[in-house]
């Protein structure tokens, strides 16, 4: 398994959602912020913001955007933190 379909794996099971909602375009609150911890986890581990945006299927600008969010989640929020705890580790 590669690492980033090992972070995936590693969020969906802690999020209690499944792989291909990760990948999904999905809006849903709980699958976004989930999305949103895979793109921070693959950006602190060196991918690029085009490179992340192509594994999940989405714009390099949304994953900018995706990484800015979880960063600041990352300060406010402790559900969130929680989530990221794991992967990040």
């Amino acid at each position: 398994m590669s690492v980033p379909a090992s972070i995936i794996a590693q969020v969906a099971k802690a999020a209690g959602i499944g792989e291909r909602d990760i990948l999904s375009p999905c809006r849903l609150p709980h699958i976004v912020r989930a999305r949103w911890s895979v793109m921070l986890a693959l950006r602190r581990g060196g991918a690029s913001f085009p490179v992340i945006g192509a594994l999940l299927g989405r714009d390099h600008k949304t994953v900018m955007h995706g990484v800015s969010r979880a960063n600041a989640l990352m300060v406010s929020d402790a559900g969130f933190q929680s989530l990221c705890a794991e992967i990040l580790a």
